[in-house]
């Protein structure tokens, strides 16, 4: 059994990024990507909702942030919805058995390996 619990982009500071495509993740696994990859930095500075983020203070601080990632570990390189989880986990071999939008930002997803 699997449980995923992943943010919900539709009411997080990620709100304007582009859902990720399955082709997406499954290419960064086929040419193993890791966290110290920059890819997705320019969207994430970009497009990132400071008012769903007051607390970061600064646009200068989200860029500084996001730079050195892998001191922070605060950068979302992928971004979910229930459809992109369901679509990843039948890709990888497993079965959905339940799926929900849990207030106030989560997707939790509870999945069987086939």
């Amino acid at each position: 059994m699997l449980l995923l619990i992943l943010p919900d982009s539709s009411v997080t500071f990620d709100r304007k990024r582009p859902i990720t495509k399955l082709e997406h993740l499954i290419e960064d696994y086929n040419n193993e990507v890791e966290e110290d990859d920059d890819t997705h930095f320019a969207e994430v500075i970009d497009l990132h909702d400071m008012d769903l983020d007051k607390a970061l203070g600064s646009k200068d601080f989200l860029k500084e942030r996001t730079i050195q990632n892998l001191s922070y570990r605060a950068v979302h390189h992928h971004v979910f919805n229930l459809e992109l989880i369901r679509d990843l986990l039948t890709y990888t071999g497993f079965k959905v058995e339940i799926q929900h939008k849990y207030h106030p930002f989560h997707l939790i997803t509870v999945a069987k390996k086939n």
